[in-house]
């Protein structure tokens, strides 16, 4: 494996530690698991698919006594809402039993202890032929001796193919956040500057607030309009009698 290659994936790998998960997120101001992934290679001039199933084939499969610092490991986590697996979470192997990874929502990016116990696939992609996403053969990941395992430390990030329109926006209105960042930094970039990177969070959170005010307002309406409309039916009836009176 190139050593100088490592070097530089873990770099730009450490260089996010501390950012937050972002589900859809492709950088940079947040990433989820497979965008975290994909970046990492990217920074070395390597393409990997974008999702977590689809990186459980990328490059060619070793077994898991056989890893090495820079593999993938993807991981398979029951009872993930519309995630279900297999490889419904990817990490990249630190080296020492540790990985490097974009968790889950409410995580910023880390390095913890690889769960062993839940891993799926290790792909190497590195000094591969395969490096360009291309599947390889997929030994079956075993628990073996010697390598550290710590129950329950990753969790699914979530991480589903995204079904976009034509016009390439997420049809999944919880990736809307992760593709308008991303959107927000390829402005910022294009204009080249970080301006629009910084401010990214910042106009994510206004949308949020903005959305959720809409949804308030809307909520609040139809839960006062049968009210309201009783009322009106009272003035109503109250004048009918009343002209009737007279």
């Amino acid at each position: 494996m190139d050593v100088t290659a490592v070097g530089d994936l873990f770099a730009w790998a450490k260089a996010q530690l501390g950012k937050p998960y972002v589900w859809g997120g492709t950088g940079p101001s947040g990433y989820d698991c497979s965008g975290f992934t994909q970046g990492a290679f990217k920074s070395i001039g390597i393409s990997i698919p974008r999702t977590s199933q689809e990186q459980r084939n990328a490059g060619v499969g070793v077994p898991l006594d056989q890893i090495q610092p820079g593999d993938l490991v993807t991981f398979t986590y029951p009872n993930s809402g519309s995630n279900p697996g297999p490889g419904n979470h990817v990490a990249l192997y630190l080296g020492a039993g540790q990985v490097i990874e974009a968790a889950r929502t409410g995580v910023p990016i880390r390095i913890a202890p690889m769960n062993t116990t839940a891993v799926d696939r290790v792909r190497r992609v590195l000094g591969t032929s395969g490096s360009s996403g291309a599947a390889g053969p997929a030994p079956a990941a075993s628990n073996t001796t010697g390598t550290v395992s710590t129950a329950g430390l990753q969790q699914a990030g979530y991480d589903a193919v995204i079904n976009v329109t034509p016009w390439g926006i997420p049809t999944n209105p919880f990736k809307l956040p992760g593709w308008i960042q991303g959107k927000l930094g390829e402005a910022g970039r294009a204009v080249g500057g970080s301006i629009v990177d910084a401010f990214a969070p910042v106009a994510l959170a206004v949308l949020g607030v903005a959305l959720g005010a809409g949804l308030i307002l809307i909520g609040g309406y139809v839960t006062v309009k049968p009210a309201i409309d009783d009322a009106a039916d009272k003035v109503k009836t109250a004048a009918s009698v009343a002209k009737g009176g007279m």
